[in-house]
């Protein structure tokens, strides 16, 4: 029978400190496979080959201390679960990393080899475990968006087909009535190009596939979304607040398209006569986006749940859509290592605010 080790890679740049986990975990007789390394970046160059099941990580490194290795190990593999060794003085810190990624601590010089290892495989186990829901959640998600696809596209398609039934039955009607089911079934045409290609976005980001990034001026990007959203109603006051020279790194028309939907959106839910206000703002390294209106707002219930797909906020006079717009924004936002966020209240409007990185 084949023995299962367990590749544990430990990033230590003490000598002492290192031979003593390696004869810790010989006393007691577990399978593993060492390997050590004793700087980040040595580490980070590992991970890139993959392998290993857990990392026994020291909080202080030559070319990284606290809390930044402990980020950029989780980064470099999030998959692998992160067990961070500390002194007696720095346990407060193992505390932190804990709540940073890392699966657990082990303070130096009180844990013996049965302690090295329980912390080991609890992590391992752990980190399994967590795989296992966040595969289940995966799927059950999955089933419930091919659900909500399939009922979102029989819509249009029912509504086009009743239309080319109706011209093809009734071949005498009058020119305005065929007229009118011909501009019906266009119109639900549109609508039906406009969801598939929404699903595809969201295909894209499901199955890891990011943006070709480069240097965008978003400040540029953010007027012409501005000048565009002005055809969209006669019937809202538009106005283009503050907005400063911004470099960032990003993918220029998915920029665009994240600054449309907000706008979009921002309409849909305003009454006539509201107002739509977009601006663009510089905080420290971050670039910050934000659209507000004056419109119907979010109930603190829906907030929660705005970005998931097909969720649609009810409102006495409910404006339509596919309920994905703000899941593309989401995905836009994240693919450009930024966050996103609404803040509303009922009856008083919504601001709905993107944070990006400063391209550097």
């Amino acid at each position: 029978m084949e023995l299962h080790f367990t590749r544990v890679l430990l990033i230590e740049d003490n000598p002492g400190d290192a031979f003593l986990v390696g004869e810790l975990l010989d006393e007691v007789g577990e399978e593993f496979r060492l390997e050590h390394v004793t700087t980040l970046e040595a580490a980070l160059k590992r991970l890139e080959h993959g392998g290993f099941e857990a990392i026994l990580l020291d909080l202080s490194l030559p070319d990284a201390s606290g809390l930044e290795g402990v980020r950029a190990v989780t980064q470099a593999a999030p998959e692998v679960p992160v067990v961070v060794m500390t002194g007696l003085a720095d346990e407060g810190m193992a505390r932190a990393a804990v709540r940073e990624g890392a699966q657990d601590y082990l303070v130096k010089g009180q844990a013996d080899g049965s302690g090295l290892v329980r912390a080991v495989r609890y992590a391992v186990e752990r980190a399994l475990r967590e795989r296992e829901q966040h595969l289940r959640e995966l799927v059950e998600a999955q089933k419930r968006f091919l659900a909500d696809a399939a009922h979102e596209l029989r819509a249009p398609l029912t509504a086009i087909r009743g239309n080319l039934e109706l011209l093809l039955r009734f071949s005498q009607m009058s020119a305005e009535d065929r007229e009118s089911a011909l501009r019906e079934a266009g119109a639900e045409a549109a609508r039906l190009e406009r969801l598939i290609g929404d699903l595809l976005s969201l295909a894209r980001g499901d199955a890891g596939l990011g943006f070709e990034l480069s240097e965008v001026a978003l400040h540029e990007v953010v007027s012409e979304a501005w000048s565009e959203a002005r055809h969209f109603s006669t019937l809202h006051t538009l106005e283009l607040g503050v907005v400063e020279p911004t470099q960032v790194q990003g993918h220029r028309d998915r920029l665009k398209q994240l600054a449309l939907i907000f706008l979009e959106n921002a309409v849909k839910y305003t009454p006539s006569g509201g107002r739509i206000t977009l601006s663009l703002q510089q905080s420290g390294k971050i670039a910050e986006l934000r659209v507000s209106d004056t419109g119907h707002g979010i109930a603190p219930e829906d907030l929660p749940r705005v970005f998931e797909r097909f969720y649609r906020v009810k409102h006495a006079c409910d404006p339509g859509g596919s309920g994905l717009g703000l899941s593309i924004a989401r995905w836009i936002v994240e693919g450009h290592g930024g966050k996103v966020w609404l803040e509303s209240e009922p009856g008083k409007g919504t601001v709905a605010v993107v944070q990006l990185p400063l391209a550097s």
